[in-house]
């Protein structure tokens, strides 16, 4: 009997902890998506919600008051996406929908032209206006956390994508059951197919310390 894990097609996911695991991105040009159109997408999986989880942003630490920042976290039990101009926060896509926990859900936010809109497993559940641009904060992105200086994401997170100069989606879709692909503009994915150490069983979370590896 063959047990043995295989990337294609179950994929990967990343495994954070709640209490301080995060990906760093360091800031590039990728990331500076001025008044053009976008996309995050990212499958996420919580073991648990607290008042502030971020899946990805790029919030200083000192709470966005950087121009042009951005982040999709959760509020409550809610699924929230905000963004910074100048020093203004704008929370047009706040409550896009409940995230339950011990489920995995698929969460995409697009932007077209001036309008951005907020999806849950590819049910368009929120749009609103947008006219401020988003260039470079100077700051990281990260996933999972560390945004403000907190927000642990508890459970976890695959297949996150970031398209620059696309709106994948502007209406209800089929979310994709594949492990995600670069498309044209990708500035950034995670399968999470990389693991230093695998279970080839699948029924263990193995969570690496430093350079831990087989």
């Amino acid at each position: 009997l063959d047990d043995a894990f295989t990337v294609s097609p179950q994929g990967g996911s990343g495994y954070f902890d709640g209490s301080g695991d995060y990906l760093s991105i360091p800031d590039s040009d990728d990331f500076a998506f001025g008044s053009g159109d976008f996309t995050i997408e990212t499958w996420v999986y919580a073991n648990s919600l607290g008042s502030f989880n971020a899946v990805i942003g790029q919030w200083p630490v000192s709470g966005g008051s950087t121009s042009n920042s951005f982040v999709l976290e959760t509020v409550g039990t809610n699924i929230d996406f905000y963004w910074v101009s100048g020093t203004t926060v704008y929370s047009g896509l706040t409550d896009i929908g409940a995230l339950p926990t011990g489920q995995w859900i698929h969460v995409a936010i697009s932007r077209s032209g001036s309008n951005i809109y907020g999806f849950l497993n590819g049910v368009l559940k929120k749009t609103a206006s947008i006219s401020q641009t988003l260039n470079n904060p100077s700051s990281a992105i990260t996933v999972g956390g560390n945004v403000a200086g907190s927000g642990w994401w508890d459970g976890y997170i695959s297949n996150v994508r970031v398209v620059k100069g696309t709106a994948v989606y502007t209406s209800t879709f089929t979310p994709p059951t594949a492990p995600l692909t670069p498309t044209s503009g990708t500035s950034l994915l995670l399968n999470f197919t990389n693991a230093s150490i695998i279970d080839a069983t699948g029924k263990n979370v193995i969570e690496t310390v430093g350079n831990a590896q087989v």
